[in-house]
């Protein structure tokens, strides 16, 4: 048996933020790499070095990064001993 092992994949973050107002809904997208449609703000990933992306040759999941949003995700494998593997993802949401 192999050793024990948790694979984590994030494909593009498909997280929506929706907003309504009156009878107008809104969606912002925070993707993966280039963060939150409306601010910019990126995704904070920890500890970085434990995290791979679409340039990673020597990731445990290689998916197709043409099938990502954006062309983009990110990958984390996590084994016992390790540090824990964190995503940070800051937004807010407002009535207008």
């Amino acid at each position: 048996m192999g050793s024990l092992a948790a694979n984590f994949i994030l494909l593009s973050l498909p997280l929506a933020v929706y907003v309504q107002a009156a009878i107008v809904t809104t969606n912002y997208t925070i993707d993966d790499t280039f963060g939150d449609s409306r601010t910019g703000q990126k995704v904070l990933y920890q500890p970085s070095d434990l995290w791979g992306d679409q340039t990673c040759l020597g990731c445990a999941i290689l998916p197709d990064a043409s099938k990502m949003i954006n062309g983009t995700y990110h990958e984390a494998t996590w084994n016992p001993g390790r540090p824990q593997l964190n995503v940070t993802i800051n937004f807010s949401g407002e009535y207008i």
